[in-house]
């Protein structure tokens, strides 16, 4: 389970069967890295954090745009 912060300061639980689900969704990527640095880009900037709403909507956004983005370039 990883915990992240809220933009209201709340915590908000990924289970460990959702990052299994987005490992599978996204084999190129080593997804518990990703979501570690969106962890701590969270607890440190209060600007960019979500709401308990649309948080799962914008993980699956940025871990989509990771997998499909040239990273050679």
């Amino acid at each position: 389970m990883l915990e992240v912060v809220l933009r209201d300061g709340g915590i908000y639980y990924i289970s460990k069967e959702q990052i299994e689900y987005w490992k599978i969704l996204y084999p190129e990527l080593d997804v518990e890295s990703e979501l570690g640095y969106l962890k701590e880009m969270w607890s440190v900037n209060a600007i960019p954090r979500k709401t308990a709403k649309n948080i799962n909507k914008f993980i699956n956004k940025t871990l989509y745009d990771l997998g499909n983005t040239d990273r050679r370039t």
